[in-house]
């Protein structure tokens, strides 16, 4: 849809819950402290993201693919605190949690 503003929101909404993915990401990282609670919450958002991609199987995938990414890459950079190796573990728990609800979910067990 062009208007003659410029192009609409519709058209671009991934950019958009892209880029508000990925602060709301940094931010909630730099508010948590504890490892385990980054921990947590990384697995939290790994179940919401697969379970969003499976939601979403019928339309085109990228741009949820697109927003999980990001949501993910600002998380890890608000995470910086410790050493890499929790960041390795944050974004390993991330994917896997992701993997493994996205699994649930086609197997039909939720």
């Amino acid at each position: 849809m062009m208007n003659k503003k410029g192009l609409s929101f519709l058209e671009h909404w991934a950019e958009g819950y892209s880029a508000l993915g990925f602060i709301l990401g940094f931010i909630i990282a730099l508010l948590l402290r504890n490892e385990y609670t980054l921990y947590v919450i990384s697995s939290v958002g790994g179940i919401v993201a697969g379970r969003t991609l499976w939601l979403a199987r019928k339309h085109p995938i990228f741009p949820y693919y697109l927003v999980s990414i990001a949501t993910l890459i600002g998380f890890l950079l608000g995470a910086l605190v410790g050493s890499n190796a929790t960041l390795k573990i944050i974004f390993l728990l991330a994917i896997v949690s992701a993997y493994l609800s996205h699994f649930i979910h086609r197997k039909g067990y939720i």
